[in-house]
């Protein structure tokens, strides 16, 4: 249910024109996995927040950057 919410939203999110909303994409992502972590059969999501992170570490926004590497580092996904 979290992923099928969630997931969705943000991964349309990532591709915004604006910084700040990227931005605060990363900063969702790493809520999440800090409200999830280790939580049985959220393996999936977790790797999803992953992917969109790694996708915000390529960012041309150093703002963007910070936050999503900040975030990831809170994975156990690679």
């Amino acid at each position: 249910m979290v992923s099928d919410t969630f997931l969705p939203v943000l991964t349309g999110l990532v591709q915004d024109p604006v910084p700040n909303v990227r931005l605060n994409v990363a900063k969702s992502c790493e809520a999440l996995l800090v409200a999830f972590h280790a939580s049985p059969g959220l393996a999936t999501f977790e790797q999803a927040l992953g992917t969109l992170l790694a996708q915000l570490e390529q960012d041309r926004d150093e703002d963007v950057k910070f936050f999503a590497k900040k975030a990831a580092s809170l994975s156990s996904s690679p």
